[in-house]
């Protein structure tokens, strides 16, 4: 691992005041400005910086809390000039600033190291990562709970500290925190190694690898619990739970871990690291620092679990578009666009892709140019709020746009709206179609219009192969005589396909 936020080693408000802020419901609900679409625009005030000089170790990532306030953590100190905005700050819409959630009593934030995750339950925030005696709380080491307007330690044992490493991940479900990690015996719980489950008053493990032997031999970078009682997990282990090929991404069905996906002959089917992933129904997106997912030379960095096997999203010349990359850290779904970021540069030979990219299921694309400069952008972090895409990592600036220092936000494109007034003029076994454009494209021109018919008393919509074009007619022929047909037409662009027009019906002639 060479990302240096993977090694971990590394005017002030109040609490009263922040904690009285948060309760004015019509300032909690008041988010950042939106930024246009396919624009890269700063968050917050252009004065002072997002970040002090000297902030290398950058952002690791953001979230928007119950609240519905913005939250960014990471290897930073005194975001906006604050103070007390150290490694974990919240935006102040009053103030369209960055401030400190407590300090330390000396005029500092109450954390002294890097937060990498953070996560609610309630109205409470919970915080992990590499930091100790979150506001002198002894016993407040790296996980610590925010209520407002004190730092608790939550689950500490005997007068000790529950976890004794750094934490990576955190999810909620049903009430349970479950934390993910480098730690080992969370709770003084011989088997809750580097994953554990914290319902409020008690430590617990999921499974085992033996007697008194956490079931996950190394580091966990991510833990996803889904609400069908599925947990999810990613990192550095092997055989979780002594399962032969649950290496580096496993699940936990309640009773037992499994693999996601078929092994290979002899090992896991994710030969690397995986330090984030993204679940749509049955399809898992990994990513990571992985090379060749279950033998497959262009599946690098990342690859996609469809149910029966695991695959690649693009190729150059033979092998991963992210080859060269040190490392993918997180994925983020959109629509059915696949956004990545992450350690990387001319991806598959593209000067544009640089720390973030696009899969839009058919090539990879840009968001802008992130960075003209040679440096390129160290992509971390992404969150999704919308049609606005939040970017941390290690940057100068982002797009070319001014205070944009390790964080920027993007206007993104989507699918266009419906076409209009599709109008159907019967032939002799065929229907002539015509309709206008649809209002907007959302930011990216149409490239296709898809034509689809069915006849009236049946379900299934038949799309009409008439090629890839975007001219606004199309003649639907191989229709059966006097037979009754309905009809729509979707436009699509580089984002996505919009919904459908309005339906006609028409006889064939």
């Amino acid at each position: 691992m060479t990302t240096p936020m993977r090694t971990l080693l590394r005017a002030p408000l109040t609490a009263a005041a922040l904690a009285a802020v948060l309760a004015t419901s019509s300032i909690a609900a008041t988010p950042p400005a939106t930024p246009a679409v396919n624009t890269w625009s700063a968050v917050g005030p252009s004065t002072p910086a997002m970040l002090k000089a000297g902030n290398a170790d950058g952002i690791w990532n953001s979230k928007i809390g119950p609240d519905g306030r913005l939250y960014i953590f990471g290897a930073f100190v005194n975001v906006g000039g604050d103070e007390t905005a150290d490694y974990l700050a919240v935006y102040d819409p009053a103030t369209q600033g960055w401030v400190g959630l407590g300090s330390n009593g000396a005029g500092n934030g109450a954390l002294n190291g890097p937060v990498l995750d953070v996560a609610w339950i309630g109205s409470t925030l919970y915080a992990g990562g590499g930091f100790t005696n979150a506001a002198g709380n002894a016993d407040a080491d790296f996980l610590a709970a925010w209520n407002g307007s004190s730092w608790t330690a939550k689950g500490s044992t005997l007068g000790a500290p529950a976890l004794n490493g750094p934490v990576r991940s955190l999810d909620t479900q049903d009430g349970k925190l479950y934390v993910a990690g480098q730690f080992t015996n969370a709770g003084a719980v011989a088997e809750a190694d580097r994953l554990a489950v914290y319902d409020g008053y008690a430590w617990s493990a999921l499974g085992n690898a033996g007697a008194g032997v956490g079931a996950l031999s190394s580091f966990v970078y991510k833990v996803d619990a889904l609400a069908d009682g599925r947990v999810f997990v990613g990192g550095m282990f092997l055989n979780a739970g002594n399962t032969a090929t649950a290496d580096y991404m496993a699940y936990w069905n309640g009773a037992t871990w499994n693999p996601v996906g078929d092994g290979l002959a002899t090992d896991g089917a994710l030969a690397g690291t995986v330090v984030d992933f993204a679940i749509s129904g049955a399809t898992v997106y990994a990513v990571g620092s992985f090379a060749n997912a279950q033998g497959n030379a262009a599946a690098d960095k990342i690859a996609m679990w469809n149910g029966a096997t695991w695959t690649n999203l693009g190729s150059a010349a033979g092998d991963g578009v992210f080859a060269g990359a040190s490392e993918i850290d997180n994925v983020q779904l959109y629509g059915s666009n696949i956004i990545v970021s992450g350690a990387f540069t001319n991806a598959g030979g593209n000067p544009n892709l640089d720390g973030v990219a696009v899969w839009n299921g058919t090539r990879w694309m840009a968001l802008g140019t992130p960075d003209p400069g040679s440096a390129g952008v160290q992509g971390m972090g992404l969150l999704l709020s919308g049609r606005t895409l939040y970017f941390s990592g290690f940057f100068g600036s982002v797009g070319g746009v001014a205070n944009t220092l390790c964080y920027g936000a993007f206007g993104l494109p989507a699918a266009p709206s419906v076409p209009r007034a599709l109008k159907a003029t019967a032939g002799s076994r065929k229907v002539t179609l015509a309709w206008a454009a649809p209002t907007t494209a959302n930011g990216a021109a149409v490239i296709d219009y898809v034509v689809q018919y069915r006849k009236v008393g049946t379900t299934l919509w038949k799309t009409f192969a008439d090629g890839v074009k975007t001219t606004r007619t199309a003649v639907v022929t191989g229709l059966t005589k006097g037979a009754n047909y309905q009809f729509r037409v979707l436009a699509k662009n580089d984002w996505g396909t919009g919904s459908s027009s309005a339906i006609v019906v028409k006889k064939a002639g």
